[in-house]
C-alpha cells in the first residue's frame, strides 16, 4: 500500500509540472496575439510591422559580382533575378562550364572576407538562379 501510495504521489507531481510547463509555453507562444488583441480593445488599429531585408544588397552585391567575373556569359540569354526581396532587373545568364557551385564558394570565400560575403546557402540560390 506504502508503494501505491508513493507511485501516485510521484505521479501527481510529474503531472502537475508538466501543467505549469504547459502554462508557461501558452503563455510565451500568445504573447503577441494578446498585444493585438489589446491593441483592438483601445479602439486602434493594427500597426503594421515592415521587415527588414536580413541580408545586406551589398552583400549580395558582392556575391553576384564574383560569379560575373568567375564565369562566361551565356550569349543573347538575360532574366530577373530576385533574391532576398532584391530584384535584379535584366541579368545575364551565366555558364558554369562545368565548374561546381562548391567549388565556385570556395573561390568566392577566399576572395572576399567573411563580413563582406553571404552565406552558403545564399551564395548556391544565387548561383542557381544566375546559371
Amino acid at each position: 500500500i506504502e508503494s501505491e501510495k508513493y507511485n501516485q504521489d510521484v505521479c501527481e507531481d510529474h503531472v502537475s509540472s508538466m501543467v505549469q510547463k504547459k502554462a508557461v509555453i501558452g503563455s510565451e507562444q500568445c504573447s503577441s496575439l494578446r498585444k493585438v488583441f489589446g491593441v483592438l480593445q483601445n479602439g486602434h488599429d493594427i500597426p503594421k510591422h515592415t521587415y527588414a531585408h536580413r541580408i545586406d544588397a551589398t552583400k549580395l552585391g558582392t556575391a553576384v559580382q564574383f560569379i560575373q567575373q568567375s564565369l562566361p556569359v551565356k550569349a543573347g540569354a538575360v532574366r530577373d533575378v530576385s533574391i532576398a526581396g532584391h530584384t535584379f532587373r535584366d541579368m545575364p545568364v551565366y555558364e558554369r562550364g562545368g565548374k561546381s557551385i562548391e567549388s565556385l564558394l570556395e573561390a568566392y570565400r577566399v576572395a572576399f572576407a567573411e563580413d563582406e560575403r553571404v552565406g552558403a546557402h545564399t551564395f548556391t540560390e544565387i548561383t542557381r538562379l544566375l546559371t
